[in-house]
Parts: C-alpha cells; sequence; structure tokens
C-alpha cells in the first residue's frame, strides 16, 4: 500500500495534493479490508455529484445549515 501512495503522490506531485512527507499509516489488514470491501465499486463512470456526495457521507460533512463546508470541483 505504502508502494501505491508513493506512486500516486509522484504522479500528483504537480497538483500538490500531498505533502512531501505524507504518508499511509495503516496496518496491512486494515487496508486490505478497505479494498476488500470498496472493489465492487467503479466510480470512473460516475458523476462529480455521485462522487461528492459519496466523498461528504464518508466523512460524516453536514449538508446545509451554518456547519456546510463547500467542496469546490476540482477540474483537470
Amino acid at each position: 500500500m505504502n508502494w501505491l501512495f508513493k506512486q500516486t503522490k509522484e504522479a500528483y506531485a504537480n497538483d500538490k495534493i500531498f505533502e512531501p512527507d505524507e504518508e499511509i499509516r495503516l496496518k496491512f489488514a486494515t487496508g486490505r479490508d478497505i479494498v476488500k470491501k470498496l472493489q465492487v465499486y467503479n466510480l470512473s463512470d460516475t458523476s462529480e455529484d455521485i462522487k461528492g456526495i459519496a466523498f461528504e457521507r464518508f466523512l460524516g460533512v453536514p449538508s446545509g445549515g451554518n456547519r456546510a463546508i463547500l467542496y469546490a470541483p476540482y477540474h483537470r
């Protein structure tokens, strides 16, 4: 998993998404379990709205009210 994360950081270095010293701190078994649960989903063919909704639900971001957070879409 660390190797994949390193590859991802290198691939997106120009986008400055990750800090140079950023790393994943998960046990191998935890990463494996996460991948097992998520591998059945394909978000490549979904709209940005669906990805945004999934992101907000995953993070538990409140939708609306005084505590709302705006996430602007990322365009390449």
